[in-house]
């Protein structure tokens, strides 16, 4: 379940602006002012042009709706992952795309592992310790593999489609909501540096 964050101006008490139909919050840290996002989210790039968010726990039926499968929208490259990244001069959210394959591959890799452990338990007699590091193993490089395999595939485009400076300021310094946790940024609406990002909940 992915990470939500709260940002949070403690001057003005707002966050900055963010587009996209992120649903499925659960938030734990008892506040109620600024914006709560995740780290990022995966989005599937309509035939207009519109990249419809897919959010997290909904991403299959949301794909459904909109007449795809994880496989037909992944051949013929219209699934992103969307990054929040925040501009240090100036405060402004920005959303930086990169194409990537299927969805995150993790129920994938979790049945890889589980069989792997199936195998070496009532297959091949192992004790449950072998099995579980085996499996744990083996999740462990199918998920690498998975990443490398995206990685070669789209790593042009995707040079192309990094962020490369600021739509508002220009500036070409941004941070990720992981790494904004314990910095003082930039508010977009009053223009102090009294922005701060914490852990809200999970999706």
């Amino acid at each position: 379940m992915p990470i939500v964050y709260r940002l949070e101006c403690s001057a003005c008490g707002r966050g900055p602006g963010a587009s996209g139909a992120l649903a499925g919050y659960v938030t734990t840290d008892g506040g109620d002012r600024g914006v709560i996002l995740p780290e990022g989210y995966v989005a599937v790039k309509l035939d207009s042009g519109v990249f419809e968010p897919l959010p997290h726990p909904l991403e299959t039926s949301t794909l459904e709706k909109l007449g795809f499968t994880w496989v037909k929208a992944a051949r013929e490259g219209r699934l992103f992952s969307v990054t929040f990244k925040i501009c240090r001069k100036c405060g402004c959210l920005h959303e930086e795309r990169q194409h990537r394959d299927l969805q995150a591959g993790c129920f994938a890799v979790m049945i890889l592992g589980l069989i792997t452990v199936a195998v070496l338990k009532f297959w091949e007699g192992s004790d449950w310790g072998l099995s579980l590091i085996a499996g744990f193993f083996m999740m462990l490089s199918a998920a690498a593999s998975l990443g490398l395999f995206s990685w070669l595939r789209w790593r042009k485009q995707n040079a192309g489609l990094k962020l490369g400076c600021c739509s508002k300021c220009k500036a070409t310094d941004f941070v990720t909501l992981p790494k904004a946790k314990g910095v003082a940024l930039m508010c977009s609406h009053c223009q102090t540096e009294n922005l701060h990002c914490t852990v809200a909940g999970i999706s």
